[in-house]
């Protein structure tokens, strides 16, 4: 394989690795006001553990 191949390869995995994290684990934010904003933004928050994920169309519309 061509190296610009491999480079392009390189860059799409990193790109797209961050995004499943945030769209499958997501991110802990304590504060309360923050997620009450999230939540009224789109985004997917969980009260109890105070997870917040970003799904992938979410991340493309920002």
């Amino acid at each position: 394989m061509h190296w610009n191949q491999q480079s392009k390869k390189l860059a799409n995995l990193v790109h797209q690795k961050p995004i499943k994290i945030l769209d499958d684990v997501g991110f802990c934010i304590p504060e309360d006001k923050l997620l009450t904003r999230l939540t009224k933004a789109g985004f997917l928050v969980d009260i109890d553990t105070r997870m917040v994920k970003v799904s992938s169309d979410l991340l493309e519309t920002a």
